[in-house]
This record gives C-alpha cells, structure tokens and sequence, in this order.
C-alpha cells in the first residue's frame, strides 16, 4: 500500500496556532527537510547559541516505526510527521468497445 507524508507543525509564534502544511510528501526525508527548511534559522540560531549541536539532535531523528515522528524546535514549536496510507480505489466504470 502507498503511503504519504503530512506534516503539521504547533506553533505558539503564529496566530492560528500552526496547522498542516499545504504539500503532502511522498518519503520521510521530504517531509522532515520541509520543516526543518521552515525553521532553519531558528535551528541555526539555536545552535549559534547554545554552542553545540543539541538543537540538531531535536530535529534531525528517524522516522519513527510507529508513523507519527515529533520534532522539537524550540519552546512553542513542535512539528509532527505523519505517514498515512492511501487507498487506491478501483474504478467502476467500464471502458466501451
């Protein structure tokens, strides 16, 4: 069965509280470098300030074997992939000789 990748993201910096973003992703590792291209400069300041690599630990994880993967930014900003199947359903209707 085919899957794909959404990504929704919790953030207390936006008004609306975050949301889904609008692409569905057809592997983890797209899905994972669009949220972590969202918040690069977050990640990179984060980095810059803590003086290690502890920002990118948060974010650079595997997809978990459970389907639903969480990435941490920073405080108010949680990102969350999720891997749903697709059904392929069979069409009825038939072709006319």
């Amino acid at each position: 069965m085919p899957f794909v990748y959404i990504v929704i993201e919790n953030s207390a910096d936006e008004p609306s509280g975050g949301g889904v973003f609008p692409t569905t992703y057809k592997t983890f590792e797209e899905a994972k470098a669009a949220a972590i291209g969202k918040y690069q400069d977050e990640i990179n300041r984060q980095t810059e300030d803590l003086g290690d690599n502890s920002a990118i630990k948060e974010v650079d994880v595997p997809e978990s074997k459970t389907g639903f993967t969480s990435l941490y930014i920073e405080k108010g900003i949680h990102i969350y992939i999720h891997k749903l199947p697709v059904k392929i359903l069979k069409s009825k209707t038939r072709r006319r000789k």
